[in-house]
Order: C-alpha cells, then sequence, then structure tokens
C-alpha cells in the first residue's frame, strides 16, 4: 500500500483521518529486522567476549570474528581435524556451541562445545588465546575437561553459558532419536538428558582442567553424578541467563507433539527433574520402557513443570530458545524473553504478577538456528545463514474497508482522501491532496506501508 503524505506539516492530520476512515488497529506486533550478514549457513552459535567484537561459532569446526559488521577471513579458532561434521548443514553434530570466560581479558580462557572425529562423542575443550595475537587462538591449546560418549548423532552437548555464580553450565541431549526415546534423562549415573555445572576455575591447571560445586544438588548422592545440576531433558538446544537478574532460562525441544519453556530465579539451588521421557511439556507420555527402576508416574511431584508449553503445526515444530533483552535500542523489549521456533515462530515471555504470559509475534524466522546477544546487550538472530540484528518491536496494522472506494473530504479549500481498492480482496491504495488545485506531485512525497 502507497501513501502520499504532504510536506508541510499535513502528515499528522491525514494519518488521523485514515485510521478513523478505514478502521486500521494493531492485532499483533513483529521484529523489525536488519541484516548483518548472509551466506552463514554453518553458523549455529553466536557469542562475545565482552568486548565489540561478535562471535560465529561454525559447525565445521571454526569460529570467525565479526567485527563492524564485516566477517574476518581468517579464523579465530580452527579446529576442524578434531571435529566430527558430515557437511550437511541439517546435521547436528560439528562445533555446536562456544563460551569466553568471564574474566576472558586476564586469562583469555574460550571453552567450546563439540562431536570428535572418529567417535562421535561429545567434548568440552578450553582452548586459550594467543598471547601475541587477540584475535587467533591455538588449536594446541585444547584441554578436554569431558568426554561424554554419543550412542547417536543428534542430541548431543549443545550449548555452553556462564552462569552469575562464575560456574560454567552445559546441556546435554538424551543421545539421539529413537522411535521410543532413551531414558537416559532419568539415568543419574550418565550425563546426557542433563543440565551440567562445573566449577572451571578449581584445578585448572591439571587434568580434568575443572572441579565440582561443592553446592552442586547431587554432590554424595551415589546414584546420580555430581556434576548433575538438573535432569529430565530431551534437547534442550539452547539456554541463557538474563544479565540483569540472573533468572535462568532453559527450552527442551519435544519429541512428538509438545515444546516447552522452563525456568528458574536467580539463586535456584538446582536439582529439578523436567520430567523427559515421562513428561513431554505438561502432557504425559507414560511410558518407562528402558527407564530404570523407580522411576515415578507422570505427573509426580518429582517432577517440575515447565511455565508454558506449545503444540506442533505449520509454525511450530522445534523451540530454539532465546535470551532476555537487555539492550537500549528497543525500549519496548526491555525485560522481555524473546524466543523462536526453527519452523518460523517468533514470540516473546514477560513475568507478570507472578505469572508468565507469551504473546506470539508474526515475525517468521524458518530454520532459526539461535539467538544470541552483544556485550551491549542488543540482540541477533540467525534464520536460513542470515545474520539479523532486532532493531524494533512494531504494531501490525490490519485496515478494513466497507466499500470499495472512499472519498472522504475535510472540510472545504483544506485536504481531500482517497481509498481505493482494486476488486474485492485487491491491493489497498490511499492517496491524500490539498487544495488549492494549483499543488502539484512534488508537493507530496510517497511512503510504502
Amino acid at each position: 500500500m502507497k501513501l502520499w503524505t504532504e510536506r508541510w506539516g499535513g502528515p499528522m492530520v491525514w494519518l488521523w483521518v485514515v485510521a478513523w476512515v478505514l478502521g486500521a488497529r494493531a492485532e499483533a506486533r513483529h521484529l523489525e529486522l536488519e541484516t548483518v550478514l548472509e551466506g552463514q549457513d554453518e553458523v549455529v552459535g553466536l557469542s562475545h567476549a565482552g568486548d565489540g567484537r561478535l562471535f560465529l561459532v561454525s559447525k565445521e569446526g571454526r569460529i570467525f570474528i565479526l567485527r563492524d559488521g564485516v566477517r574476518e577471513p581468517s579464523a579465530f579458532l580452527d579446529i576442524r581435524a578434531k571435529v566430527l561434521y558430515p557437511g550437511e548443514p541439517s546435521s547436528e553434530q560439528g562445533l555446536l556451541s562456544a563460551a569466553f570466560h568471564p574474566n576472558y581479558s586476564q586469562n583469555g580462557f574460550l571453552f567450546v562445545a563439540y562431536t570428535r572425529a572418529g567417535d562421535g562423542a561429545a567434548i568440552l575443550a578450553r582452548f586459550k588465546v594467543s598471547e601475541t595475537d587477540a584475535d587467533r587462538v591455538p588449536s594446541t591449546s585444547e584441554r578436554i575437561l569431558l568426554t561424554v560418549p554419543e550412542p547417536g548423532t543428534s542430541h548431543n552437548m549443545n550449548h555452553l553459558a556462564f552462569g552469575p555464580d562464575g560456574h560454567l553450565y552445559v546441556s546435554t541431549g538424551d543421545g539421539g532419536y529413537l522411535i521410543e526415546p532413551r531414558c537416559t534423562p532419568q539415568e543419574g549415573s550418565n550425563l546426557l538428558g542433563k543440565m551440567l555445572r562445573l566449577d572451571v576455575d578449581a584445578g585448572a591447571d591439571v587434568p580434568p582442567y575443572h572441579g565440582i560445586p561443592a553446592d552442586n544438588p547431587f554432590v554424595g548422592v551415589g546414584a546420580v553424578r555430581d556434576e548433575i545440576w538438573s535432569m529430565g531433558l530431551r534437547n534442550p538446544w539452547r539456554f541463557s541467563f538474563d544479565s540483569l537478574t540472573g533468572d535462568f532460562w532453559l527450552t527442551d525441544v519435544g519429541h512428538r507433539s509438545r515444546e516447552e519453556v522452563d525456568f528458574l530465579p536467580a539463586g535456584s539451588p538446582g536439582g529439578q527433574n523436567w520430567g523427559f521421557k515421562m513428561m513431554e511439556g505438561f502432557e504425559c507420555r507414560g511410558n518407562a520402557a528402558n527407564c530404570p527402576a523407580g522411576v515415578p508416574p507422570c505427573f509426580d511431584p518429582a517432577y517440575d513443570p515447565p511455565i508454558l508449553d506449545y503444540g506442533h503445526d505449520g509454525r511450530h515444530c522445534a523451540v530454539i530458545g532465546g535470551t532476555v533483552y537487555r539492550g537500549s535500542a528497543v525500549p519496548a523489549l526491555q525485560g522481555a524473553y524473546v524466543g523462536g521456533d526453527f519452523c518460523g515462530a517468533t514470540f516473546l515471555v514477560r513475568r507478570q504478577e507472578g505469572s508468565f504470559v507469551r504473546e506470539e509475534l508474526t515475525t517468521d524466522l524458518f530454520r532459526l538456528v539461535t539467538f544470541g546477544e552483544d556485550a551491549a546487550g542488543e540482540l541477533y538472530a540467525l534464520a536460513e545463514g542470515i545474520l539479523y540484528r532486532i532493531v524494533g518491536l512494531v504494531d501490525d496494522v490490519t485496515v478494513s474497508m466497507a466499500v470499495a472506494t472512499l472519498d472522504v473530504g475535510e472540510g472545504e479549500g483544506t485536504a481531500r482522501l482517497e481509498v481505493r481498492r482494486q476488486g474485492d480482496d485487491g491491493e489497498i491504495s490511499v492517496r491524500v491532496a490539498t487544495r488549492p488545485v494549483s499543488a502539484t506531485a512534488a508537493d507530496f512525497t510517497p511512503v510504502d506501508t
């Protein structure tokens, strides 16, 4: 639809007239996106080191620096020789996540998660930046903290992030898809299907280059590994901490029907069991096949429910996750959790009077793989190989007309508004003109809406 706006102050008057005449109304909202970089089909992760650089994590085994919107040609880290990646963007194997130590400017530590060439095991490793080149990390600096055997090719060690407590949190999937899913999420002796919490400062100089926080919830519980912070997850692809409050947000990709969002307030001691594979979102799956003895039934108080879940349709199939916006460029997003789905849907979640309210947005980000933020808290999204920066939250407007053509006069000698529609369902055009009739097209500025 094209509007013609008069240059010398008239738009404020006639825009009100258009809204009154057409019955325009805001029904939904969408994210305004600014394209930063295209052709990033292998990129699945975004991170920052507390400075002006953004880091692009590529599944084939490299990390690149994005500086002022330009990707550096040389890799920041290149471990392709170590990484198992079949070469197809749809593969869930490869280099999947990177997290910079909170004191990176002093110690230069970078942590990554990848699937290892040869056996496909999930590897949590630490690297150290070059002492002579701040834009390069030698692959020879690797120290392996954890090795987790992977029985399948999907649902791997997915994401890394440091919490406000300075510890490293690690999400792991259940080990791969089967017609009847594995019960690894309920096996306390298995690190698959879990959230892990590690002290990477304790014993940093000697194998295994990390320690176990003394307040981890299962320390001393013989049947459960000390590294585990929470359990009962299927494929937690992404999680995040609110950079202002420290609240924890987690999404878990469902098996057949439900996608879920989980939440813990800052300072939570952990110990949650999110319920898979007995529960999927708020639904009971009720199949304890291959599970340890004594696994609780559906809806047992031992399971922690999500704050919300949703079903599958054309725009909803696999929740990707998101983060709470704490930047300054989009005030309307302040404090909102911005999330999305692989099949295109985007949404906001806000805390309101002790409850959580989800707002569906009309923005489609098909094949969304991740959100990420820079050091200033501005939010980015990566979908179909395109890196976007989120620059606004805008009302959608629906225009309804009772007749095909509407001609409204705004008083003699002042303004005239003409609205036309091509056929019953065709394009709507709006034109405004002022008197005297000697006004020409040069007196008006066209605006696409």
